[in-house]
């Protein structure tokens, strides 16, 4: 008997290879355990978690949630990004879950720091 894959898990697994991920490792990324995979394997994606599924590999969620998601070998997604901007993507991606939090708020202190004048001496 054959289990029905879901549609989305295919495209996921389909994009895992061009990254050099396995399946475990996209599970860390997400921090979902090999048997939450498997449960979306068959039964789906849970809709709070397509948003994470997207960002994890630079796809824009409102198309994922519509199925317009193709997947693309990993050069394909950055395209239209400078050297620089496709490299900070992909370092990105890269990134556990759980480091990315840290990430964004030293983004955030350095903005804030762009925005204050400097004191006059």
């Amino acid at each position: 008997m054959f289990m029905k894959v879901d549609p989305l898990i295919l495209k996921i697994e389909q994009a895992l290879e061009p990254r050099g991920w396995s399946k475990s490792d996209f599970c860390q990324r997400l921090e979902i355990s090999t048997q939450t995979y498997n449960h979306w394997r068959s039964r789906g994606v849970p809709s709070r978690r397509l948003a994470d599924v997207a960002a994890l590999f630079g796809w824009d969620a409102g198309q994922l949630l519509r199925g317009e998601v193709g997947v693309r070998e990993e050069s394909g997604d950055y395209d239209s990004l400078t050297p620089t901007a496709r490299n900070l993507a992909k370092r990105w991606q890269a990134l556990p879950k759980q480091c990315q939090r840290p990430v964004l708020e030293l983004l955030d202190s350095l903005e804030a720091l762009a925005k204050v004048k400097p004191r006059n001496k």
